[in-house]
């Protein structure tokens, strides 16, 4: 994060901006270094009994393919871009067994439509990264950082999680 909700001066003359971490220079010699702030997540499992002749490679390969992915439609309730599949896990059964409990473990991080970066609000979809760039002014002398463009990023693939048939 580079720039935070609220900023409170604490001392000196120059004004940040919201700006974390900023150096105090102007122009290319400005750097703004920011700080990583861990993001809250709600964790669901899913659990299910499945045929064993239903976990062929062929269906973990699929599987396999959607780690990692963030739905592209509505999933148990969670709006597009929302959740995140984080992979599948199941023993192997007794020899005799026809039947496996599968775990499918998902991570959830909620769309915000009045996201705040240096003032301004924007809208993201739950993993979608947000970041700001910023320039710098001077008022009656004294060097200011400020945000010139706020861009949201899509950092990760969409995909149906239909063929987990959940």
């Amino acid at each position: 994060m580079t720039h935070s909700l609220k900023q409170t001066k604490a001392f000196g003359t120059k004004d940040a901006g919201g700006a974390i971490g900023w150096n105090g220079k102007s122009g290319s010699e400005m750097e703004i270094t920011g700080v990583d702030i861990p993001t809250a997540q709600l964790r669901e499992t899913y659990t299910r009994v499945m045929r064993l002749s239903r976990i062929t490679t062929g269906f973990k390969r699929n599987v396999a393919g959607l780690v990692g992915k963030v739905n592209s439609g509505s999933f148990k309730g969670w709006s597009a871009g929302e959740v995140m599949f984080l992979g599948m896990s199941y023993s192997s059964p007794a020899k005799s067994s026809t039947k496996v409990t599968v775990t499918f473990n998902f991570s959830v991080q909620p769309n915000e439509s009045d996201a705040k970066v240096g003032g301004k609000s924007v809208s993201k979809k739950g993993f979608e990264y947000v970041w700001a760039l910023s320039k710098t002014s001077a008022e009656s002398g004294v060097p200011k950082a400020e945000v010139e463009a706020i861009y949201v990023e899509q950092v990760c693939e969409y995909a149906s999680f239909s063929a987990l048939g959940l």
